[in-house]
């Protein structure tokens, strides 16, 4: 079950809706990809196992060169499962 949940989660995590940085991550030297998650309050582990899902799929593109040379760059922002916080980290 917990191995059940632990995929479920990075599989969410990476199918999440995720934004650019506010200049689209354009400046070539990097992809910064956007994520608001709960890292605190009640739903804690669940932020936590999305982060970690997302950051374990990017450095597996990193390792093998990144996308057309750029690595990604995971910006994950905590809003406490509160909808007013992951609206302002955005």
């Amino acid at each position: 079950m917990r191995h059940a949940l632990a995929l479920a989660a990075a599989i969410f995590a990476i199918a999440q809706p995720c934004s650019a940085a506010p200049d689209g991550g354009g400046n070539g030297a990097s992809i910064v990809i956007g994520q608001s998650v709960p890292l605190t309050g009640a739903s804690a582990e669940l932020g936590k196992q999305m982060r970690a899902g997302a950051q374990a799929y990017f450095d597996h593109i990193n390792k093998r060169g990144g996308i057309h040379g750029r690595k990604i760059v995971l910006d994950t922002m905590d809003d406490g499962f509160d909808p007013q916080r992951a609206t302002a980290n955005y």
